[in-house]
């Protein structure tokens, strides 16, 4: 429970002093707790580190460290199959309804029970899983909501 806790709710500590700007970031990268915000492939990675060693100069700077020229990680960092992105757009009104409610109920110890209805396929499991996501980060425990599906149906005599 503590390696879970570490990894969702604690910043990783600065490295040391010696270690260059764009290594520490790479470093950062690869620890990010959003899948999405890390590397996607080996080769990713692989390249970024080509880059710094070859960029990597031997005079050491007033700190320490060795200079290495910065650029953007992950430019070259492709995946080779085709992935749907978990992130939910266009519904930033509901999540904000979701997790205001929650933190209202997890303030005041009230109960609450949240419906999340509508069509098949509009997309109620991934709204809850979203907001399931924001909640275990920010209170870091599992949240059970209850998604009901209410299906209309129109019957032709």
């Amino acid at each position: 429970m503590e390696l879970i806790h570490s990894h969702i709710a604690i910043e990783p500590p600065m490295l040391p002093s010696h270690i260059p700007h764009m290594i520490e970031a790479i470093i950062f990268k690869l620890l990010k707790k959003d899948a999405s915000e890390r590397y996607r492939s080996c080769q990713g990675l692989l390249h970024d580190l080509q880059r710094c060693h070859q960029t990597m100069t031997n005079v050491s700077t007033t700190d320490g460290r060795y200079q290495i020229e910065k650029f953007a990680l992950g430019e070259n960092d492709f995946i080779e199959r085709f992935n749907l992105p978990k992130r939910l757009y266009g519904r930033d009104t509901e999540i904000e309804q979701l997790l205001f409610t929650f933190d209202k109920v997890a303030m005041t110890g009230e109960t609450a029970m949240l419906l999340v209805s509508g069509y098949s396929g509009i997309g109620k499991s991934s709204l809850v899983r979203e907001v399931q996501r924001s909640v275990q980060v920010h209170f870091l425990r599992s949240v059970n909501i209850i998604v009901t599906t209410w299906i209309f149906c129109e019957w032709k005599v």
